[in-house]
């Protein structure tokens, strides 16, 4: 078993409780109050009222230009009201209308300019309306965004996106570290004890900047024992030998920052965790590239049961990263013809069986498993252009060709640090 940035790969035993029909949902009032229905219709009547006030003017609806000109309407605001009124879908609109009190700043200059009186109170009994959906839903405009964002598969995804980029930047400030991408490559193949799988893995990053020295920097950790004694697990070094108090020969030098920074390896019970030092406040920041392997003997059955019915490839990132790369390379005599699933899950336990009741609602719209077959054409990656010679070298090591593996890919931009990515394996049943 490994445990990289809190990774795991073990197969664990499911114990999903369905929820019985007749069991309410415990689902927010606030969330239930603003239904499919009331969006339609406050949407609807918001671009209604607003082409209303519009009629018999010179704005052109697809030039804010002249909604500007005209009335003197900012132009930002001017783009978000014109852009609400051409949405086709009233549901989207509420997504690109201004915040209350900006279409009712809009609403005060219409007035201003002479609009229809009765346009206007149109408006703005439409406007209470979407006033009083905001507050159902939380109060804030965001709050409605998000909302929509569920019916919404573009919506969401631009939102998530940007929800994930804010979380990065953020988490990065608090800790002073960023990288270009981190990395982990599960290798999966037949073990020469049958009925059973071998991985081999690495892990690291490319381009870890520490932007606070003064500050420890956690890289990582692995089990050196495993609390399974009916498994019998064993750890190696990627050219064997069994790994024990002394994390640094599992370096993979070819592919580190030469001279490789100095590392701490920290003994916790059955773990080494390996850390980079604190350092002095004012020393100047270096881009660095930092890879681990090793080899983990009896990980996986090939046959399932109920105890292991699955098999799961985890990395949970620790920290931030412009992107995530999670490679799992299948020998094409492991599993043939099982397909895996890309899960997103939180769990406060990362020891709990029960990680699908964790899994975070249409995690695999925004985030996909790449299916890429047996190509080395497939394996480079534009933010690791190292990639696809590190995947060489480890063939190389192993007496590997290319053509031996199937490649399945999970790759993320602004990866959420604390967030479960895991590709599981379905296993037969003996």
């Amino acid at each position: 078993m490994y445990d990289v940035e809190m990774a795991d790969s073990r197969p664990r035993t499911e114990n999903l409780t369905p929820m019985p029909n007749n069991v309410r949902s415990h689902e927010p009032e606030h969330t239930r109050a603003g239904s499919a229905e009331s969006l339609d219709v406050i949407g609807t009547r918001i671009q209604d009222a607003i082409r209303r006030l519009l009629r018999g003017t010179d704005i052109d609806l697809k030039r804010p230009t002249t909604l500007t000109g005209a009335w003197g309407v900012e132009l930002t605001l001017a783009t978000r009201v014109l852009q609400a009124v051409r949405q086709p879908d009233p549901v989207s609109s509420l997504q690109l209308l201004p915040t209350p009190k900006g279409l009712s700043s809009f609403l005060v200059i219409a007035r201003e300019h002479g609009a229809d009186p009765t346009a206007l109170r149109e408006a703005n009994a439409a406007l209470e309306a979407y006033e009083e959906l905001i507050k159902r839903l939380g109060g804030k405009k965001t709050d409605l965004d998000t909302f929509v964002a569920r019916r919404l598969d573009h919506s969401r995804e631009r939102i998530e996106q940007a929800a994930k980029q804010n979380i990065s930047r953020g988490y990065s400030s608090l800790i002073g570290v960023q990288a270009a991408a981190s990395v982990l490559s599960c290798f999966v193949f037949p073990s020469e004890e049958p009925g059973w799988c071998d991985e081999l893995v690495v892990h690291g990053y490319h381009g870890l900047r520490r932007l606070r020295p003064e500050l420890p920097l956690l890289l990582g950790s692995r089990e050196i024992l495993d609390d399974e004694p009916s498994r019998q697990v064993t750890l190696e070094r990627l050219r064997g030998g069994a790994i024990c108090q002394e994390g640094m020969t599992t370096a993979l030098l070819p592919f580190c920052t030469d001279p490789l920074p100095e590392i701490e390896i920290i003994a916790d019970g059955n773990k080494l965790i390996y850390a980079l030092p604190a350092e002095p406040q004012d020393k100047l920041p270096t881009e660095m590239d930092v890879f681990f392997s090793s080899m983990h003997r009896r990980a996986d059955p090939m046959l399932g049961s109920p105890d292991i019915p699955r098999a799961r490839y985890a990395f949970i990132p620790q920290n931030p990263s412009r992107y995530m790369i999670m490679d799992v390379f299948v020998h094409q005599d492991v599993w043939p013809g099982v397909e895996p699933e890309l899960i997103l899950a939180r769990v406060g336990n990362p020891s709990s069986p029960n990680l699908l009741a964790h899994t975070l609602d249409r995690a695999d719209y925004i985030e996909t498993l790449q299916r890429l077959g047996s190509s080395a054409s497939a394996i480079p990656h534009r933010h690791y252009l190292n990639q696809l010679s590190l995947v060489r070298y480890i063939h190389e090591q192993m007496d590997w060709e290319l053509g031996d593996f199937r490649l399945y890919r999970c790759i993320v931009k602004y990866p959420v640090v604390g967030l479960w990515y895991t590709i599981q394996f379905p296993l037969q049943q003996t």
